[in-house]
Parts: C-alpha cells; sequence; structure tokens
C-alpha cells in the first residue's frame, strides 16, 4: 500500500484530501501542529469509515519536527511517501500596513517554509523510487 502525506489534514481541505486518497486505497499520515484531541477525532472518524488514516504531530514550519519524523522510530522512518500534499495553513487577517512582522513571518513559516520542509523530508525517497507527486494547496480561509 503506498504512503500519502497530508499536512494540515485533520480538518478542511486537508481533511478532504486525506480522506479522499485513503478511499482511493492509500494508507495515510496526516500532521497537526496543536490540537491533538483534534487530531484523534479526524482519526477515529475515518477509520470507522475503513479508511487507513494516521496522524502525527509536527508543525510544519519546524525543521526539528520534520527531522524527528525520518529519525529512526520517528512516524516516517523506513517509509517512502508517494504523494504529499501540503495544505497546512492559517489566515492572520489584518491590514498590511498593520500587521506585525511576527504574524507575517507565522504565516509564511506555515506556508512556504513548511512546503519547503515537507518536500526535502519526502524528496529522496521519490527521487529513488522515480516517482512521486508533490502537492501544494493554500486557502487558509477554507472551511
Amino acid at each position: 500500500m503506498k504512503l500519502a502525506l497530508v499536512t494540515g489534514g485533520t480538518r478542511g481541505i486537508g481533511l478532504a484530501v486525506a480522506r479522499r486518497l485513503a478511499a482511493d486505497g492509500m494508507a495515510v499520515t496526516v500532521t497537526y501542529a496543536h490540537d491533538a484531541a483534534e487530531a484523534a477525532a479526524a482519526v477515529a472518524l475515518a477509520q470507522a469509515d475503513g479508511l487507513a488514516l494516521s496522524a502525527v504531530r509536527c508543525d510544519a514550519a519546524s525543521a526539528a519536527d520534520w527531522q524527528a519524523l525520518r529519525q529512526p522510530g520517528g512516524a516516517l522512518d523506513g517509509q517512502d511517501v508517494a504523494v504529499l500534499v501540503h495544505a497546512a495553513g492559517f489566515a492572520r487577517d489584518k491590514l498590511a500596513m498593520t500587521m506585525p512582522m511576527v504574524d507575517f513571518d507565522e504565516v509564511l513559516g506555515v506556508h512556504l517554509r513548511g512546503g519547503f520542509l515537507a518536500a526535502q523530508a519526502v524528496m529522496k525517497g521519490m527521487i529513488a523510487a522515480r516517482q512521486g507527486r508533490i502537492l501544494f494547496v493554500c486557502s487558509p480561509t477554507a472551511r
């Protein structure tokens, strides 16, 4: 069974994509940054529907979290990801002229840096397999 990794996959578009990939026969691991209870609920509902879905905590913007997933004993240790969907994201809806730089940096950290780190974490296996798919999704206001 091929493995898909969906960042931000415990709600919204990420969860919908994760459930569809699982329904299409893939084992799917979703990441979440903060809400373990929400992740557990999403996994439980998917598994009740017969879907192969699991969740792991990983802040998309954290290089250390991505490294931990690939470490021996980490959630992705020894597994090659066939499909990556970077759907993690959020919004800080403020006027650009009044937005604090820390808010801007946090948004870019998840959307841009997070996508880069996610791709970096799975690319080696995709290149070795000579196949793989990477999709970046950005819609922080979608529900």
